[in-house]
């Protein structure tokens, strides 16, 4: 497995049954609780339902890497998502949420951003 595909992997997987799932089908007043930040519910569902957008985006990069296709679009695209969620939840939260949530986003976005920078290492499986 190289580098871009384990990335793609993690990513897919944790953003998937840590977040998007439980924001589409959580009770509201748990995602409160958890987030820290009183919103509307419907927020909460859209977030997690524009996830799941990025999740297949994820996905169909994930199969086309496996595939042996350059998937050099994605990296945008996760850099975008991922540095600015990490920005946002370092911003405007704190304690658990911002170390854990700003800390997840960060390295995916830094870790999308190397991948991008050194395409060459994309291939090369990891062990």
């Amino acid at each position: 497995m190289s580098f871009c595909a384990l990335l793609l992997l993690v990513k897919m997987v944790i953003t998937f049954v840590l977040i998007a799932l439980p924001l589409i089908f959580a009770p509201h007043a748990i995602l409160e609780k958890l987030w820290r930040q009183p919103a509307p519910e419907l927020l909460f569902r859209l977030y997690g339902i524009a996830l799941m957008a990025l999740i297949v985006g994820y996905g169909l990069a994930y199969v086309a890497h496996n595939r042996g296709d350059d998937v050099s679009w994605v990296f945008p695209i996760a850099i975008v998502s991922n540095g600015g969620a990490a920005l946002a939840i370092a911003w405007l939260t704190r304690g658990m949420v911002r170390a854990l949530g700003g800390g997840f986003f960060g390295i995916m976005a830094l870790g999308f951003a190397a991948a991008w920078a050194w395409p060459a290492s994309l291939m090369q499986p990891l062990w």
